[in-house]
């Protein structure tokens, strides 16, 4: 395997690209782009390289986005813990946000279309490119599902300071068959790229929902979403994840801009959808929701309810769950081994 670094509009993009096997030296595989998981205020490294190990064990080769996100900017808020059972950030805002609506969504579509566009390269199915989310992370993953064809899909900054390839060879060496760099060297050469993206603007089209025309390459050819955030209105949606990612003040109209499931429609790609009955942070109702907007539009769903089970699985193990036993749910570890079914069922 050989890991890489690429500029996804001023996103890093890390690539975890598999060998080619010498039985089957012209083999294209599925790509998914994962987005891990904080409430749109951070990303868990919970939900990111374990999962993207197992996608690749599965024979996918897969991308972690590093998506902008409100405290990327250290004077957009203050982390002040993360909550021990559900893994989503309580923190301290201030009583004017600025509309992070877009800049994330743009930087997901950037790597889509990066994805697609080296298909040959990294000899991967461009009809088989998925992008994947947990929690926020999903909604992200979702809104690139129903906003691909919008203005607002389409990527909006790109940071001179980053090439197209900023950190090679992390696992295995560099594409042409260097030694590559030390795991070290590579974190604090990806900490450094994080420190020159700003992420606040004034862009007018951060709301612009009107249609975009040749946004095909934009286009997810599916969904894989993990205990998704995917409404915003009041009652069911995780409040602070509308806070940091539509700013304050809240109104109807933002909150209906961010509720996914009035959205969906006929070029919204099919999805693989899982969440747990007792999840009392993100509720069961965003599943539902998604689902039903789905099945009304005649889209493609495969959706899982496990009974029991908190916010934030991840992959539901000892592994993810870093010792601690809420994380650890052995009915929810299957979970993984369905979507693997259902990557190679897709067609």
């Amino acid at each position: 395997m050989n890991t890489h670094t690429y500029d996804a509009a001023g996103a890093p993009l890390h690539a975890y690209l598999l060998d080619q096997v010498s039985i089957a030296p012209g083999r294209v595989r599925p790509a998914v782009i994962l987005c891990p998981g904080g409430g749109y205020i951070c990303r868990s490294d919970r939900e990111a390289e374990p999962v993207a190990l197992q996608l690749a064990a599965m024979g996918c080769h897969t991308f972690i986005l590093d998506y902008s996100t409100f405290a990327d900017d250290p004077e957009c808020g203050i982390l002040e813990e993360v909550h021990p059972k559900t893994g989503l950030p309580d923190e301290k805002k201030p009583e004017q946000m600025p509309v992070m609506f877009g800049k994330a969504l743009g930087q997901l579509a950037a790597a889509v279309a990066l994805v697609r566009s080296r298909h040959e390269e990294w000899h991967i199915d461009p009809q088989r490119v998925f992008v994947m989310g947990f929690s926020a992370g999903a909604h992200l993953a979702c809104s690139l599902g129903v906003y691909w064809n919008r203005e607002v899909a389409k990527p909006k900054m790109r940071s001179a300071a980053m090439g197209p390839e900023v950190v090679q060879g992390v696992c295995g060496g560099g594409a042409d068959g260097s030694g590559g760099i030390s795991p070290g060297a590579a974190l604090a050469a990806r900490m450094a790229v994080r420190a020159k993206v700003n992420i606040l603007s004034d862009d007018p089209k951060a709301l612009d929902l009107n249609a975009s025309p040749d946004a095909d390459m934009y286009r997810p050819d599916g969904m894989i979403l993990c205990y998704p955030v995917v409404s915003g209105q009041e009652g069911i949606c995780h409040e602070g994840s509308v806070e940091n990612l539509m700013g304050t003040p809240l109104t109807q109209e933002k909150r209906d801009i961010f509720s996914l499931e009035l959205h969906v429609g006929a070029h919204t790609p099919p999805a693989f959808v899982w969440h747990t009955y007792a999840d009392d942070a993100v509720p069961v109702e965003n599943s539902l929701r998604l689902a039903d907007a789905m099945r009304r539009a005649g889209v493609s769903l495969e959706l899982h309810i496990f009974p029991e089970g908190c916010h934030g699985l991840s992959l539901a193990n000892e592994e993810t769950g870093g010792g601690a036993a809420y994380f650890d749910e052995p009915a929810c570890q299957v979970w993984i081994q369905l979507l693997g079914t259902w990557i190679r069922g897709y067609a």
